[in-house]
């Protein structure tokens, strides 16, 4: 059961962990590839995969969101925004994104996990990705700001940033290609 008096720190907790790989202190001390570093990022959040789907799945998170989203207090993802996510992690969105990111040929393996999931999902594939790239435009930017704040990023988790930024993008082109071709 979610607990609503630890909500707020336990996501912070599940987002620092799941950010380290590509862009904390674990990125900057190793020589591991992109690659590599979303295999590691895919390990975090297989960790927190039971926490993600309860969450997905609650009455009470989706009544806060709405809230949230009436008030103004949700900038970028709107009620549709959110619905597809949730459509997404129920129907085992969060399998899929851990079986592409654990291998060897992530686009290879992307198609086909996109291929087992429910009909209407791969259909919002690409717009859940491009929306997915925003979110972690503006979450990464921030995570940065609150880090190094005007200090430079090191270079090695800017070149992570965009390297991350371009493989979603890669993602969402092959959802829509896969999406038009049927």
């Amino acid at each position: 059961m979610i607990n609503p008096f630890t909500l707020k720190s336990k996501i912070e907790t599940i987002q620092n962990h799941v950010m380290d790989p590509l862009y904390g202190e674990y990125s900057l001390n190793t020589d591991h590839t992109h690659k590599q570093l979303l295999h590691f990022t895919g390990i975090a959040i297989s960790l927190h995969t039971d926490y993600i789907e309860e969450l997905s799945k609650s009455s009470f998170v989706k009544l806060i969101f709405n809230v949230l989203n009436i008030i103004g207090g949700v900038k970028r993802l709107g009620v549709y925004d959110f619905e597809r996510f949730v459509n997404y992690v129920n129907n085992g969105g969060i399998n899929a994104l851990l079986n592409m990111l654990s291998s060897d040929d992530m686009e290879k393996s992307f198609l086909n996990e996109l291929d087992r999931l429910p009909r209407h999902i791969r259909d919002n594939a690409h717009i859940i990705l491009l929306k997915s790239k925003e979110l972690h435009s503006d979450y990464v930017t921030s995570y940065f700001e609150s880090k190094y704040g005007s200090d430079p990023v090191p270079s090695k988790l800017m070149k992570n940033f965009v390297l991350t930024d371009q493989f979603i993008l890669r993602l969402s082109e092959l959802a829509k290609n896969k999406r038009n071709a049927v």
